[in-house]
Order: structure tokens, then sequence, then C-alpha cells
């Protein structure tokens, strides 16, 4: 095969395949980026069993992820069973529409420049031995307590 013929489709087919395998992926600016490639790349790796660490960062909020990429992302949260490490940036978290972190134990989370709703961290919600939010401020103490609560093991 020719590799310099194309849009790059044989590029395209080697990260999807290798999303399904890939312990790390890291996505950034995802509004950059051809939304169909995307959805196949997030397709692939909600289905890798040996996933462990995920990012999804966006720097440009102005290309923002659609709800179809989102609601990939969200795929990739809920079902890699050994996804141990979340770092999210400049993305709304905890909203309906949003990206979601699922109900269960993290070794890390990172979240930057996020749009976050604080009252879905409640102490059951979710177990994390790190949890790191950069900005924006939580919006009061008792919202900041419960999210303490909330990341304790």
């Amino acid at each position: 095969k020719k590799y310099d013929d194309g849009p790059q489709e044989w590029l395209e087919e080697l990260l999807v395949s290798r999303a399904r395998t890939s312990q790390r992926i890291d996505i950034a600016e995802p509004g950059f980026i051809d939304e169909d490639f995307l959805v196949n790349l997030l397709n692939a790796a909600s289905t890798n069993s040996s996933l462990r660490h995920f990012a999804f960062v966006v720097q440009n909020v102005e290309a923002s992820p659609s709800a179809k990429v989102t609601a990939c992302a969200n795929s990739v949260l809920n079902s890699c069973p050994l996804l141990k490490e979340v770092d999210i940036a400049g993305c709304r978290v905890g909203y309906a529409d949003s990206l979601r972190i699922p109900a269960r134990a993290f070794d890390a989370i990172r979240l930057r420049r996020c749009d976050q709703n604080f009252a879905v961290f409640s102490p059951t919600f979710v177990r994390v031995k790190n949890v790191s939010v950069d900005w924006p401020v939580v919006p009061d103490l008792q919202t900041f307590n419960s999210c303490l609560a909330a990341c304790q093991n």
C-alpha cells in the first residue's frame, strides 16, 4: 500500500486499531478533530479492556466537542474496567449533556478549567486516591467540604 495517497486513511486506521489495545489515550482539542474519525477512535477505545489512563483536553473553548463525541467519551469512561486515571480539561463535567465521572474507584482524577457540577460529588459517588481540581474555585465552603468527603477512600 502506498502511504502517501489519500487523506491519511492508513494513519486513521492505525490509530483506531491502537485505541483498542493502548493503556493510555490522550485526546487534545477534540473540537478540531474530524468528528467521524474521533467517534471511531472513541468507540474503539470503549472496547479496550486494558486502558488505564484517559485524557480529554479542550484548550480552545470555541471548539468544544459535539454531543456525539461527548457521548462516545462517556462510553470510554464507563466501559473500560481498568481505567484508573482520568484527566479532563476545558469541558463541562457532571451535567446531563456533559462528561460524567462514573461511580467507581480511581487512582487519580484531574479536572482543569472545567465547568463542574459539584452537586454530583457525594460521599458514595466516587472513590479516588488523588483528586485535583485546578479551576474554577469551588463555589462555597459547604460544596467544597462535600466534594472533599466524596473523594475520600
